[in-house]
């Protein structure tokens, strides 16, 4: 399950993220011998963030261009274009051929209020980068945290602490374990969408980063409404875990979570997921 966690923080938090990317960004520029990558072994970044802007206003789709030109803004310190540029390289290479083998519906037949059950606790969290807090609820009696960036909530402290079950019998039975965050509307492009992108597009973007051996593969993207609001949801499950990714444009914000369960108990806890994720709101800091 923490992997599953740990995904969503490194997508969610830029600086975190791009402060940690040095010793991939050398191992990148070993195998390359041409001027950016030079240039990057003299630290002129940037000279090298120029060269690289020009040959993108000459080839949008150079995906090497964004790749390189990422690692020099991070030596900058300018990670938020960092991040912004390793996003689109991810968006050419994965997000856009998937997409055309991808598979949108639209159910709306789903249910369009969504109360957490049972009595309700409300958590506030910084919500890392983005300046602001999330207020959360959640049933009575589970935990919450929050994770750089991101909000955690379990239904119990047991689960919260699991690390990295590689089998069904490591996942308590009856176990939920939710992670959330809140992108505001005003920095969406950050991750290559715009302020009129759909709850449906930011699951396509997600789910395309959450692929791997580790990870089950994500279904159709469904849209519906909760509490009048638009939202989208995909769902993946392997032999070990489910997973249900979740978007809610919310008051001009983006919520993005997921909550995982064992796969045999997904009904079960599908309504409270949706809910509490649902309950989620932003409040810029002044």
């Amino acid at each position: 399950m923490r992997k599953f966690i740990l995904m969503t923080i490194c997508l969610l938090a830029v600086s975190p993220v791009m402060a940690q990317a040095t010793d991939v960004c050398q191992m990148i520029m070993s195998f390359s011998s041409d001027t950016a990558s030079t240039l990057y072994g003299e630290a002129d970044y940037q000279t090298a963030v120029d060269l690289l802007t020009e040959e993108l206003d000459n080839d949008a789709d150079n995906t090497q261009a964004y790749l390189q030109r990422a690692c020099h803004y991070e030596q900058l310190g300018d990670f938020e274009s960092a991040y912004a540029d390793m996003l689109t390289y991810i968006y050419i290479t994965e997000v856009e051929p998937r997409s055309t083998n991808r598979q949108l519906t639209k159910d709306n037949t789903l249910s369009t209020t969504s109360t957490v059950p049972e009595s309700t606790e409300t958590t506030t969290v910084e919500s890392g980068e983005f300046g602001g807090t999330i207020t959360v609820n959640f049933p009575e009696g589970w935990v919450a945290e929050g994770d750089n960036g991101a909000v955690l909530i379990a239904n119990s402290e047991e689960v919260m602490a699991i690390e990295d079950p590689t089998s069904v019998d490591e996942i308590p039975q009856g176990s939920v374990l939710i992670s959330l965050s809140i992108i505001p509307g005003d920095i969406i492009e950050v991750l290559g969408l715009t302020p009129d992108s759909s709850p449906a597009e930011v699951i396509e973007l997600f789910s395309s980063f959450m692929g791997g051996d580790s990870m089950p593969e994500f279904g159709e993207t469904e849209e519906f409404e909760v509490d009048d609001n638009e939202a989208a949801r995909s769902t993946g499950s392997d032999a070990t875990i489910s997973a249900t990714l979740y978007a809610v444009e919310k008051d001009g914000n983006f919520t993005f979570g997921f909550g995982a369960t064992r796969p045999d108990e997904v009904d079960q806890f599908a309504d409270t997921i949706q809910a509490i994720i649902a309950s989620a709101t932003f409040t810029a800091t002044e």
